[in-house]
């Protein structure tokens, strides 16, 4: 008697576990969202238009389709978009001017699947400068990889930072559409907390972001091209550089550096200027970037770290964005200032 109450108990408490399974399993969302904006700026070349979020590894089929065209699969590969991570890549010469429709889908086995549309406007349009990005008033988020929000400090000032627990290979968010010619970039940086045990980590601008450029087709894009002022643990400093790499191929690179402690919790202003040099008959005969990157507190320095591309990475003539990044770093970037700037002389 007490071993059929006793078994009859294991039957009723496996029974409950298992609907509790099977309740979690239907009913759990498969697909997370994290970013979708419902306005793009210009793109061009291999600097794309993102979606990014999770997909849950219970997951059997995740698909997407824009402006109704083939459903194709979302795939996910490291170390730039690992698993549950997402990212979705429309190149400019996807979308539309104007209104274009994201569809995506994720199934998995005994439920329905999840769906997720997403009607967004592309805006063609060089944007138009001079611009201060307050991210407080920025929202949605236009992201190219990773989860970020926006925070307020005790001056109610905006900041912006990879979602704390987030943070991995180039977590990056846009500043600026498309736009030919030189800039002036102004903002500042805070080492949230020091990751002195971690490798190969870093943070700052891409002064000029022309995407991921990789062979047609191949999702999640591999390669970059970018001029960037960043800190490196691996510099154990701060420096200018101009990078490319396109898919799989070996990158190309040329940079300057120079020594410098970060201390977490400290704000640090950067400002860089990057501008093509062409000739009289208007070819482009190089870029050229400049970095000045000094604690809040210290005067601002004198001097300049100069790189030219023409030394090592030469990039093409064309458009760029500008937006910033975190590779494993929990850093945050206050407001963003952005101009036009005309070779100096």
């Amino acid at each position: 008697m007490k071993l059929r109450k006793l078994m009859a108990g294991v039957a009723m408490v496996t029974a409950v576990s298992l609907l509790a399974a099977w309740t979690w399993h239907a009913t759990t969302p498969l697909l997370f969202v994290a970013h979708a904006p419902d306005r793009y700026e210009r793109r061009s070349e291999a600097f794309a238009a993102h979606v990014t979020g999770t997909i849950d590894e219970r997951a059997t089929t995740q698909m997407f389709r824009l402006n109704g065209g083939e459903w194709q699969e979302i795939r996910q590969a490291p170390p730039r978009v690992p698993p549950p991570n997402f990212t979705i890549e429309m190149l400019p010469s996807m979308l539309r001017p104007g209104e274009n429709t994201l569809d995506l889908q994720v199934g998995s086995y005994l439920r329905p699947s999840q769906s997720f549309t997403h009607r967004f406007v592309y805006d063609p349009d060089v944007p138009s400068l001079p611009r201060t990005i307050d991210w407080s008033d920025r929202a949605p988020l236009d992201v190219q990889d990773g989860q970020w929000e926006v925070f307020r400090d005790r001056s109610g000032e905006g900041w912006v930072r990879p979602v704390p627990g987030t943070e991995g290979w180039d977590r990056i968010i846009v500043a600026s559409g498309a736009f030919p010619g030189g800039r002036r970039v102004r903002t500042r940086i805070i080492l949230e907390n020091n990751p002195a045990k971690r490798v190969n980590w870093g943070f700052g601008v891409f002064p000029l972001w022309g995407g991921q450029p990789d062979v047609p087709d191949h999702r999640p894009r591999r390669g970059w091209r970018f001029g960037l002022a960043w800190y490196s643990s691996g510099h154990g400093g701060v420096g200018t550089e101009f990078s490319e790499k396109i898919g799989d191929a070996e990158p190309v690179w040329v940079g300057t550096y120079r020594d410098l402690k970060m201390e977490a919790g400290r704000p640090y202003h950067v400002v860089t200027e990057t501008w093509p040099r062409r000739a009289a008959d208007g070819r482009l005969l190089s870029w050229v970037q400049r970095l000045k990157w000094w604690a809040d507190g210290d005067p601002e320095p004198s001097s300049w770290l100069v790189v030219d591309d023409r030394w090592g990475a030469p990039l093409p003539d064309g458009e760029y964005g500008v937006t910033l990044f975190s590779l494993r770093a929990p850093v945050a970037f206050g407001p963003v200032r952005i101009e036009p700037l005309d070779p100096p002389e």
